[in-house]
């Protein structure tokens, strides 16, 4: 079994424990949780890393989980990582080396969004979750117990957590959503968006076939698929699946709605206005359909208006930057890209030292994902075929906020000011390409 060719790119510092796999059951366990469920009378037999945990019971992991989180520390400070526990649900199959895998993150108040967006992406998915209190565990463990059809596919990575005053980690998520996808390619994207057409996952496997073929790795391109949200037909407390009812399936569908205004182009806050978010991905070429290309055109974006852009990608893994951590973090994540291509499953938990930083409660956490790539050389197309349509949940969109929070918008300000003297010592000040050919 090939673990570690590249366990010297796991920092020294950091504190890793590898654990087992249930493939029966795609649910991968801990060497703690096997000592509870199997109970050795106390013999310390030592299990090895090849050794499988068949009907794993729900409770069993609750009990686990939530010893786990008990026994972390109270922490308040942002520059110190949750404890992240790498697929504690894996998937349990084999992915093709160029398989799409689709990254998101969300807390348990937003399953019924994963729900939805699992449903029309239809294909593999790495999903980070945040776990910060004993609630947050019963909802996770309900939730894959009562989904295993549509979850059959996915691998779940948590990030336990106890504070009275932080915000949610969203980058950090994100990052290990991304960090845990096994294959070169990903589709990152937030669990509020649904991707489209319907069996979204296949049509854009077909359809980047041709890309795939080529040398990716030096064209270093993105690919986009534009977002949008409906008009009067939501926000008047449309469930999930009420709204899911009004979804277009189909492009033709998304342009007739769009012609009769019950569809427009989605910007989230921290973009710049709609009309300037409209010109930037230029929605009226992909509403025109294709002209030279049938697959994409090209955009281009400044730097400054890279300052305000967020949207959901397709690219290689291997290219894509990382979401910031901070200059003296030691980044534990930087793992061998063929490590990751094998079958191997396992679990990582990673206790990483002090002097982490990161963006917490939103603001310019994505935008900084999207900086970098400018700087470090990525070029945007937009897909024809493909689209994203943001729904809304009921459910509070984060988890519960500590009553004594730090405040999110100075702690992700500061945050950006120290990222924007890595983003000029790491690219030397040299301005990013703006051309898009």
């Amino acid at each position: 079994m090939k673990f570690l060719r590249g366990s010297a790119l796991l920092v020294a510092a950091a504190s890793v424990l590898f654990f087992l796999v249930s493939p029966e059951n795609n649910v991968t366990v801990g060497v703690d949780l096997l000592d509870v469920l199997q109970d050795d009378n106390n013999n310390n037999n030592k299990k090895s890393p090849d050794q499988t945990l068949p009907n794993v019971d729900g409770d069993d992991l609750r009990t686990w989980l939530k010893h786990r989180l008990d026994s972390l520390e109270l922490n308040n400070d942002p520059q110190i990582r949750p404890l992240i526990i790498q697929n504690f649900v894996s998937h349990g199959i084999s992915l093709r080396k160029k398989e799409l895998v689709l990254a998101t993150h969300l807390s348990t108040y937003q399953f019924d969004s994963l729900l939805l967006q699992l449903k029309y992406w239809n294909g593999p998915a790495s999903v980070a979750v945040y776990i910060g209190n004993l609630d947050d565990i019963h909802r996770f463990i309900d939730f894959i117990e009562t989904h295993p059809n549509i979850l059959q596919n996915t691998s779940f990575h948590l990030a336990l957590e106890r504070t009275s005053e932080l915000s949610f980690p969203t980058n950090i998520l994100r990052k290990i959503a991304m960090e845990a996808v096994e294959s070169e390619y990903i589709v990152a994207m937030d669990v509020e968006f649904v991707p489209l057409p319907a069996n979204c996952h296949d049509q854009l496997t077909t359809a980047l076939t041709p890309v795939q073929n080529k040398n990716l790795r030096t064209l270093k391109k993105m690919y986009i698929l534009p977002a949008f949200s409906m008009t009067s037909l939501l926000g008047g407390g449309n469930s999930t699946q009420q709204q899911a009812a009004m979804l277009p399936t189909s492009k033709e569908q998304a342009v007739k709605m769009v012609e009769d205004g019950t569809l427009e182009p989605y910007s989230s806050p921290v973009e710049r206005n709609k009309e300037d978010h409209q010109r930037i991905i230029q929605y009226d070429t992909w509403l025109k359909g294709p002209q030279e290309d049938p697959f994409a055109y090209s955009i281009s974006i400044s730097v400054e208006e890279s300052k305000e852009f967020e949207p959901n990608v397709v690219g290689l893994k291997l290219g894509f930057p990382r979401y910031w951590e901070g200059t003296k973090s030691l980044g534990v994540f930087v793992l061998d890209v063929d490590l990751l291509c094998t079958l191997t499953t396992f679990i990582v938990v990673v206790v990483c030292p002090p002097n982490f930083i990161d963006f917490r409660g939103g603001e310019k956490d994505k935008i900084s994902f999207f900086y970098e790539s400018l700087f470090s050389g990525f070029q945007y197309r937009v897909l024809y075929p493909f689209y994203t349509i943001r729904v809304e949940s009921l459910a509070p969109s984060e988890q519960e906020e500590p009553k004594n929070k730090v405040n999110p918008e100075l702690v992700s300000r500061n945050v950006w000011e120290e990222f924007l003297k890595y983003i000029s010592v790491m690219y030397d000040s040299s301005p990013p390409p703006t051309d898009s050919t």
